[in-house]
């Protein structure tokens, strides 16, 4: 897979290849995601939400996330045992289905091996996969709950849509406060 940078970046004429040693190479998304402070407004965002649509919640429809650039889901296992976690402090049966998306050269075997066992640990997990660029529309209008890019902005060419309420405010409408 090779992505090149915008051509605005002073890296224009430079390229990055990513292949089997994605994990390797990313340690910088690594770390964003780990912050104890990017976790911590990850886990009030979530319960913000979950108590604005406490209706929706309380019923038997499942929680839906949707990840965009899950590359092999190195990056996701911390924020989405988070969200996870997060959810199952208000109900421990809740459905919850994640679907990570990535373009279809991405190694989905080794996506699929970071996530399944985050099934076993917290059951009634469903973890799916499409292979998409994030520039195609993914999902069915309103049916997701929740969604996220954390470490794939820097891929961003252009701003797909709006984005009404975002912890990346340079594509948002107003900067996140949970409390």
């Amino acid at each position: 897979l090779k992505r090149t940078r915008r051509k605005d970046s002073k890296m224009a004429d430079k390229s990055v290849k990513m292949g089997d040693s994605y994990k390797k190479d990313s340690h910088m998304q690594q770390t964003a995601t780990g912050r104890a402070i990017a976790t911590e407004v990850l886990s009030k965002r979530v319960l913000k939400y979950i108590d604005e649509n406490l209706a929706d919640f309380e019923t038997t429809a499942p929680f839906r996330i949707g990840e965009f650039g899950a590359a092999d889901g190195s990056n996701s296992v911390g924020v989405l045992t988070q969200i996870v976690e997060t959810i199952r402090s208000r109900s421990a049966t809740k459905p919850i289905e994640i679907t990570c998306n990535d373009l279809p050269s991405a190694n989905m075997t080794a996506l699929f091996e970071h996530l399944n066992p985050l099934k076993e640990k917290f059951g009634n997990l469903y973890i799916r996969a499409t292979g998409d660029s994030f520039y195609n529309q993914l999902f069915p209008d309103n049916s997701l709950d929740m969604s996220f890019s954390f470490t794939s902005v820097h891929w961003i060419q252009k701003v797909p849509c709006f984005l009404n309420a975002t912890v990346y405010t340079s594509f948002g409408s107003e900067d996140l406060d949970p409390e």
